[in-house]
């Protein structure tokens, strides 16, 4: 999913899919129009291994710089907050 949308739609997709059988991998991008043009966007992921196992090549083909958030246990990890991107930024000293 690489849309803005809100979170608890995310959510609730997350689960349709997984009833299913479809793996989810949420994938906010930050960096603008002219960094999209120039293919150096930023995404900060959430999956399941399986999941990035499956998309990962395709990720890094779309972003300069992929964050990838790995949920271990049964669930997928939920979209990232504001507040959690802002941490991504700060720890990995991002720029957007």
């Amino acid at each position: 999913m690489c849309s803005t949308v809100d979170p608890n739609w995310s959510i609730a997709l997350k689960a349709r899919l997984a009833a299913l059988g479809i793996l989810y991998i949420d994938a906010p991008i930050s960096g603008g129009a002219a960094k999209a043009s120039s293919g150096e966007v930023t995404m900060m992921t959430s999956g399941r291994p399986e999941a990035y196992a499956v998309v990962g090549s395709l990720l890094d083909a779309m972003a300069a710089k992929v964050y990838r958030l790995v949920c271990l246990g049964a669930s997928v990890p939920e979209p990232l907050t504001e507040t959690q991107i802002d941490e991504l930024r700060h720890t990995f000293g991002a720029r957007w």
